[in-house]
This record gives C-alpha cells, structure tokens and sequence, in this order.
C-alpha cells in the first residue's frame, strides 16, 4: 500500500461517506468473500461474493493534500460544497495491511489495526458485493440468515466495542445512477444511510457535506475522534439482524416514515445519532426501533461467558423471517432468533419482564414493549412490522462491521442506558464502560469472526 495513504489513516472515523471520484495511488482491490445460497431442499450453494469498505474509511484527498484533517475541511480545498467536490477524491483501500484476509467463508476484524508507527486504524464497516460494481441485495421475507461467530470470549470483544452484521436500504451502485457527481459508486463503498440517518456522510447527494459542518459532535463527551457532522443526514431501514460482544446481544428493526430508500433528511429534522439526545426519536425514521436483548429483557444469565449461550466459545445464529402464509409474497409476521452451540439448539430466551411476554418480535411484543418501559412507540409510527416487511421484500446490503460508540459509549447494549424497565442492557452496567478514547490503540487484540454466512429458505440453513 502506498505509504502516503497509511500516514493518512488517522483521518479515519465512523461516519458514513459517498465519495465522488476515486483517488489513483493504487487500484482498488476487493477481497473474495464466499456466503452459501440454501433452497428449501437444503441444497447451498456457494456464492463468490466480496467485500468493499465504506468510504469512510479512506483517505480523502486532492493530490499529496488532505481535504479533511483533524475534523477540519481545508479551507483552500473546500471553500463550498461544489469546489470541495470537485476537488477531492477517495482513495483505494488496502485491505490486508488492515488484517482483513476472508477465507473460505471466514473473515476476522480486529478493533485496532496498527498500520505504521504514526498511524492506526480503529474499527471498520465492510458491504457484500456482488460484482465490483455493485452490492449484493438480499430479499429477506420468508427467509432465514445463519453465521457462526466467535467473540473471542472475555478476552475478547469487551465492554464499550460492538460487532454487528445488519442490512440497510442502500441502493445497489451506491448511489452512482443517482447522484452525477458521484462517479465511484459501490465499488469504493459509497452510499451508506442506516435509521439514525447519520449526518457524518462527508458527501451526501453526490455533493460535500460542509455546510454548518461541526468538528466533533459537541454534545459527546471525550470525543477525540476526528468526526463532524454537516446539514445533510442519509436515511433508510435497518435491520439489526446481530449486534454483539462477549457481554451482550440484541437483534432488532428499524423502519422509515418515506417509501424512497435511502432519502436525504436535513439539521435537527434529521434526529437519530447525530441529534443531541432529547432529539433521538424525533427524526424521519425509527432510531430506537424494536429489540430483544436478553439481559433488557430480564434474563441475565442467558447470553455471556459461562451462560447458557457461552461467548468463551463458537456458536451458530440464526434469524428468521416468518411470513403469515409461508411465501415470499406474504405479510412478515415474526422475526424468530434461535442459537446452536457444541451441536445444541438454544431458543432465544424468554422475556422475564412483567407485562411483557414472548421470545421473538411480533407486532404485538413492539407495541406492548415500548408501553411497559414507557418510551415513545416510534416502531409503530414509521409502519412497524408492515414497514419491516416492505424493506426485507424489496431487499436490502448486507453490512458487516466492528465499532466503537462516541454517542454513548455502547451503554445501549452493553451497559444501562436510562432508568426503570428496560434501562438495564448488560453488566458493564457495573463496571467500567470505556469511551472510543479510551480504547483507540489499546485494544488491538479484540477481534470477532463470523463464518458460513448462508440465507435461504426457512429451515434451508442448518
């Protein structure tokens, strides 16, 4: 890798990017990254996917000079939106000096990747794709989605770190046919949108997002991280099919209140993750959503090391999609989590909050969910499982990533976050929850796996 790119490394954070042409200090390359198509017979077939990084991640650039450094747009680069566009591209991405090496189905991601002596690389968000120009859809109604993963139990991924594999309402060229400026598209990982329509995207509708640009969020604390956010946000369904460490799990969805995915939102209309915290329900899309988190839902000695599902060791998760009719053409009707480990299917565990009963998510468990912890029903607001059910027919990218958390340090999965039902999440609740300062550089032995990616028919995985 050219080595100007590594010293540039530092410019890297976790904020969504369409980038607009790309950089020519060497060819992008895609790491081969397998995945297994099943049919109801339970015949799999393997497909030659690969793997792009988001733009985020890259070196933006004009020549030997940085665009954006320090939180900083250069102001001789970026004088306005359409000059900054015009003169600033995204550089290739090299993917192995970053210890991302897929093999046979397999891929590792470190949290911290020491690249040189002045640089390192925290954290990272990967899209399946199908071809190199072009990220894998996958239409999701009626199916099912398994893995194995390994968190590297409790030396592993810890407190205040998340790996998560999760679809979003991208567009399939990353909004190459959209945007005439952006001229790149999803083979340099452009077009990022998720439900907290984050509004750190340095290019959104194919041109700079530097307007009101505000270096590192204000409202979080500690934040060192070399982050902003602009006027525009990018927004689209989520479903959270796996959010992990070795302490905590959840799975979960999230739905717009717009037919259009993904769709441009702007400022504090925008709400989600870059709103300030009395904000976060308050934009076009579902941030909070509906989840199952064991250890929220009162059971605390299900998912962990030593529990009954051990995170010291592999296990296989499976998510389904039940319809009402048992077709792809049918009204979603369940999201069902079921785990396998040393060749034992686990149930997902059941909830032990009174009032609240059941396993999976259904309409009804979203609704009575946000009545007892007593939240805003945002899920019902933004078409609920109707909503969810439309994103899985219509498709959705596949996003695989490991990440800090600046907004609230991942108390969300991990920690407690508010007060009286529900706000309890795990058990670093009482213990030290570190923030992204904290752990950038200090943690470059926290890694997770996830293998064997197959989705098929329900039943077709396993």
């Amino acid at each position: 890798m050219h080595r100007l790119f590594l010293l540039h490394l530092l410019t890297v954070l976790s904020a969504p990017v369409v980038g607009q042409k790309a950089g020519n200090m060497a060819p992008e390359f895609h790491p081969r990254m397998t995945w297994e198509s099943c049919t109801a017979d339970k015949k799999c077939v393997t497909q030659n996917g690969s793997l792009v990084m988001d733009a985020n991640w890259r070196w933006i650039h004009s020549g030997h000079q940085t665009c954006l450094e320090n939180g900083t747009w250069a102001p001789s680069l970026c004088p306005s939106p359409s000059t900054c566009t015009s003169n600033c591209a995204i550089e290739s991405f090299g993917y192995s000096d970053y210890g991302i090496n897929p093999h046979s189905g397999s891929l590792t991601l470190k949290y911290s990747n020491w690249l040189t002596e002045y640089a390192t690389g925290n954290g990272a968000r990967l899209f399946m794709l199908k071809d190199k120009d072009t990220y894998e859809i996958f239409k999701l109604l009626n199916k099912e989605v398994t893995f194995d993963v390994d968190v590297g139990g409790a030396g592993g991924l810890g407190c205040g770190l998340g790996a998560n594999l999760y679809f979003v309402g991208m567009e399939s060229d990353g909004g190459k046919g959209r945007w005439l400026n952006n001229t790149v598209g999803a083979a340099y990982g452009t077009g990022y949108c998720d439900s907290g329509c984050p509004r750190t995207g340095h290019f959104i509708e194919g041109n700079a997002n530097i307007n009101n640009w505000i270096t590192n969020i204000p409202w979080v604390t500690n934040d060192q991280s070399q982050s902003g956010t602009g006027t525009l946000g990018s927004c689209c369904s989520e479903i959270s099919v796996f959010n992990v460490n070795y302490i905590s799990t959840s799975f979960g969805a999230h739905t717009c209140n717009s037919n259009k995915s993904p769709f441009t939102c702007e400022g504090s209309k925008c709400g989600g993750v870059d709103a300030p915290p009395n904000f976060t329900t308050k934009g076009p899309c579902d941030f909070e959503g509906c989840t199952m988190n064991p250890y929220r839902m009162g059971d605390k000695e299900f998912f962990g090391p030593g529990k009954k599902v051990d995170t010291n060791k592999k296990f296989t998760v499976v998510t389904q999609f039940i319809t009402d009719d048992s077709t792809d053409t049918g009204i979603l009707v369940e999201i069902k989590r079921f785990y396998i480990q040393n060749g034992t299917r686990i149930e997902n565990s059941k909830s032990q909050i009174e009032g609240l009963s059941g396993n999976s998510l259904t309409s009804d468990f979203c609704m009575t969910q946000k009545l007892v912890f007593i939240e805003e029903d945002t899920f019902s607001a933004n078409e609920g499982f109707k909503g969810v059910g439309d994103a899985l027919r219509n498709g959705l990218v596949m996003v695989i990533s490991i990440v800090d958390d600046r907004r609230n340090n991942m108390k969300w999965l991990d920690g407690t976050l508010g007060s009286g039902k529900g706000g309890e999440r795990g058990s670093c609740a009482t213990n030290k929850v570190e923030d992204p300062k904290e752990l950038w550089g200090n943690h470059s032995k926290e890694s997770v796996t996830f293998a064997r990616i197959r989705v098929g028919a329900i039943g077709s995985t396993i």
